[in-house]
């Protein structure tokens, strides 16, 4: 699987990881109007995140606007954290290279913007994970 994005298609891809609901072209060139100036370009951009095998088709809905009658509803193959990691992977294949930086990023308190209460909720949300990760790494050991 290809994880190279140029700036379009990780646009396009970031809609769908923010979305709770499959996105129709049509839906995509709305959100994403101010980069495209035609639907075509996102057409195009679909097919190529198809082709990569990082969305699929999951339905067709009735639409009856300017647009068009029917369209192909996408949805992705593949979550933002996945893709990351599969990104990391792919450019450092070198796990303890990948374990610091796992660490250095859980380190990093980037989002000042939220109060205490909810990084520590998160802080509390990542240990109990880590905790889970661990045991599950000393019962493969047994």
């Amino acid at each position: 699987m290809n994880y190279k994005l140029n700036r379009y298609e990780r646009l396009i891809m970031n809609e769908f990881w923010h979305s709770d609901k499959p996105l129709t072209s049509v839906e995509l060139f709305e959100r994403l109007s101010d980069y495209f100036n035609h639907k075509t370009q996102i057409h195009r951009y679909l097919n190529q995140l198809e082709d990569k095998g990082l969305i699929e088709v999951c339905g067709i809905t009735g639409r009856d606007e300017k647009y068009a009658k029917y369209a192909r509803e996408f949805k992705p193959l593949i979550s933002e954290e996945e893709f990351t990691k599969r990104v990391l992977l792919e450019e450092i294949n070198d796990t303890r290279v990948l374990h610091k930086v796992a660490i250095a990023l859980l380190k990093e308190d980037s989002v000042k913007e939220k109060s205490q209460k909810q990084r520590d909720e998160e802080r509390e949300q990542v240990i109990d994970e880590l905790e889970r990760i661990i045991d599950e790494y000393k019962k493969a050991d047994e």
